[in-house]
């Protein structure tokens, strides 16, 4: 709350007041002592908003400022409830590890909420913008309206992470955020929910150990995806009213998920029983594959009849452990959205609420269908083959008959399904032969963290080789058009980054040559002349990548000096991609010694870096397994950021000596609760790469060599 009055004491002291408190939880109460500077705006209610940090970092909060007071006076305007608190600080913390919805006052890690535009990158902005946004969401659904109990946490932080989205396109809608929300929160959702270990959103918590674990992708990005569906079937006015409702009768009070379906069916004018449909989506875990076959080919009526059914889905359906333990799930109540070839503008909805439902398509024999229209349903869809070879040819005859969203969801779902083992790699693959014509960020980007796990599985083998050049193949034509200057809109921007930090890390000559240059022509000049920020994150990681002992030096020796946490990501980022492994032992051994040199922040992105790396995952694991308890001793036994660095340590590992030794190592600290909880999915991780590199690693191989033979 804002200051009422100082006053000096006899004693010396000086004795500040200030106005008394809303009702708020006391998880929220927050207050910092420090000697920071600020910057202050105001909104058009007249809100002050003040953005605080280090005397030599102030002139890097400007950008947050604004962001906060765009985000502010769109949520009052969204949400018609004004914000309650006479002011709002924000502030850059050092060594924090990621940010804090404090009420009037949150706190940030300093990448979080500085931005220098003389540095900073169009990710490094970004980043500011969806982390300010959500933080500045959670004033309303965390503090003014509390969850009454820690398994309705989604109702927090689902709705921060939806919002955040919104608040970003209301903020500058180049980003094309609705898009890359099939990229950065849903698929995300959709891999880690594909685990027979995973959780439902709403999960009973009993103690603090419990509490930490459920602070993941289920609980923030799960439960958005699945508000992001509910919006989309309910419309977004009704949508709004509902929320409306729902903050006007528990605000400065606490809410369950049943208050939540209630506000939201009486905006429909109870036309729709939305706790029926919705609380599978939040109660069970999983979700859903729809597969959809013809029943026949003969029209009725010149319609065609198709029949689509729904089941769990699962990462590999041929797991021991699917085998072991696994009891059926419940059905859901699913929207499923379609269109044709034929009526590409007419969304249609078919309601799922039994195993399976027939349909009827007007369509041609020759014409195909795309169901989950825009990817706002949180579900996957498996066709027949012959819909399959119809879609892949649609996107090679002219890709742009479908929406960023369709094409991003067609190949992310056509990988999944065969990974998981339900559709040939063959078939799968045939989805992305057309991306050597496709100009769009979202797609590009959905396809390359969905190939990512193939890549990883390849290397070292020597089909990798032909794998890198698919992919530099594939996506040389947008290093042509885009070149290397930093033009064009923001989402423009985007793209740049990813095609030419692709097309070096994936070894193209012209690529890395010209990134040896920059960094070479910025050792000249003695690092007087900056590389510019949108190159700056790719030249560094392909001077070290490609570069030895030199290059890697220069960049530790300016991490050390650099005071800007960005940038130092960005080096990071660097120095754990040497293929020199006696660099990385010395570059983790930095990480955790004594007197570390290492921020107690970027410890954590060190080991996730490294392990990311093919030359490092093992070194990464050993390294994690041998300092165990130091790690323990720095985060604390219950911190989440132990099994999030467990977790990466372990995910590249596929051979039956790597599976014996975290096995090993689970039964030596069994004792350990927040262990534990990880060890399932974890070993499910493992086991699921070993049965890849025996069954599918081969039709992989046999599609690159067919491809460079054509």
């Amino acid at each position: 709350m804002p200051l009422e009055s100082r006053e000096r004491r006899r004693d010396g002291l000086v004795e500040s007041h200030f106005s008394a408190s809303v009702p708020m939880p006391t998880y929220l109460v927050a207050f910092i002592v420090c000697d920071f500077e600020y910057k202050e705006t105001k909104t058009k209610s007249g809100r002050k908003i003040r953005v605080w940090s280090k005397p030599d970092a102030i002139n890097s909060v400007d950008f947050a400022l604004d962001v906060a007071k765009r985000a502010l006076e769109f949520y009052e305007d969204f949400f018609k409830v004004p914000y309650p608190l006479p002011k709002l600080d924000l502030i850059a913390i050092p060594d924090m590890g990621g940010a804090m919805e404090n009420w009037g006052l949150v706190t940030f890690r300093e990448s979080a909420v500085l931005f220098d535009p003389d540095t900073g990158s169009v990710g490094d902005k970004k980043l500011v913008t969806m982390i300010v946004n959500h933080e500045l969401a959670h004033q309303w659904f965390g503090n003014l309206v509390t969850m009454k109990w820690w398994n309705d946490l989604w109702l927090n932080e689902g709705f921060a992470v939806y919002m955040e989205y919104l608040a970003t396109d209301n903020c500058n809608n180049q980003w094309k955020r609705e898009d890359q929300f099939i990229l950065d929160t849903s698929r995300e959702a959709l891999d880690v929910d594909s685990s027979i270990y995973t959780h439902p959103v709403s999960v009973k918590v009993h103690n603090q150990a419990e509490i930490n674990e459920i602070v993941d992708k289920i609980t923030y990005h799960k439960s958005s995806a699945v508000i992001r569906m509910m919006q989309n079937f309910l419309g977004m006015e009704t949508f709004r009213k509902g929320i409306q409702i729902y903050l006007n009768d528990h605000q400065f009070s606490n809410a369950k998920a049943l208050d939540l379906w209630k506000a939201m069916s009486l905006a429909t004018g109870s036309r729709i029983d939305v706790a029926t449909v919705m609380a599978p989506w939040v109660r069970q875990k999983g979700f859903p594959v729809i597969s959809i076959i013809s029943v026949n080919t003969q029209k009725k009526d010149g319609h065609l009849l198709y029949t689509a059914s729904q089941k769990r889905f699962f990462r590999d359906f041929t797991s021991q452990h699917l085998k072991d333990g696994h009891k059926e799930t419940p059905g859901w109540y699913i929207p499923l959205t379609y269109i044709t070839k034929d009526s590409l503008g007419a969304v249609k909805t078919v309601w799922m609420n039994n195993t399976s439902v027939t349909f009827q398509l007007s369509s041609s024999n020759s014409g195909w269908f795309k169901a989950n229209v825009g990817q706002t349903g949180f579900y996957r869809v498996n066709y027949d083959d012959e819909n399959w070879k119809r879609l892949s040819q649609q996107l090679l005859h002219n890709h742009t008959v479908l929406s960023p969203s369709d094409r991003s969801g067609l190949i992310d779902d056509a990988l999944s399904l065969a990974k998981a083992g339900v559709l040939e790699y063959k078939t799968a693959l045939q989805m992305i032969e057309y991306l050597n014509h496709e100009l769009e960020y979202v797609p590009w980007a959905v396809t390359l963290r969905s190939l990512a796990y193939t890549g990883n599985m390849l290397n070292p083998r020597a089909a990798f080789k032909l794998y890198q050049q698919f992919i530099v193949e594939k996506i040389k034509h947008l290093g042509m058009i885009l070149r290397w200057e930093n033009t064009g809109e923001l989402i423009d921007k985007s793209l740049r980054d990813l095609t030419l930090s692709t097309l070096c890390s994936h070894g193209d000559t012209e690529c890395v040559n010209k990134s040896k240059k920059l960094f070479n022509d910025w050792l000249m000049v003695n690092g007087s002349k900056p590389i510019v920020p949108h190159l700056r994150k790719t030249v560094y990681y392909t001077a070290v990548k490609y570069g030895g002992q030199i290059e890697w030096e220069i960049l530790w020796t300016k991490y050390k000096e650099c005071k800007n946490a960005a940038e130092r990501e960005k080096i990071i980022f660097a120095l754990g991609a040497t293929r020199v492994k006696n660099l990385l032992k010395r570059l983790l051994k930095k990480a955790l010694g004594s007197g570390s040199e290492v921020r107690c922040q970027d410890l954590i992105q060190i080991i996730g870096t490294v392990a990311s790396n093919p030359d490092g995952r093992l070194l990464a694991w050993k390294f994690f397994h041998k300092n165990f308890k130091k790690i323990v001793k720095r985060f604390g036994k219950e911190s989440r950021t132990i099994s999030f660095l467990l977790e990466k340590t372990t995910e590249n590992l596929r051979t039956r000596k790597d599976l014996r030794e975290v096995k090993d190592f689970f039964e030596a600290h069994r004792k350990m609760h927040l262990i534990q909880l990880s060890s399932k999915k974890i070993l499910e991780t493992i086991e699921t790469n070993i049965h890849w590199m025996h069954t599918k690693i081969q039709q992989v191989e046999r599609w690159l060599m067919d491809q460079q033979n054509k």
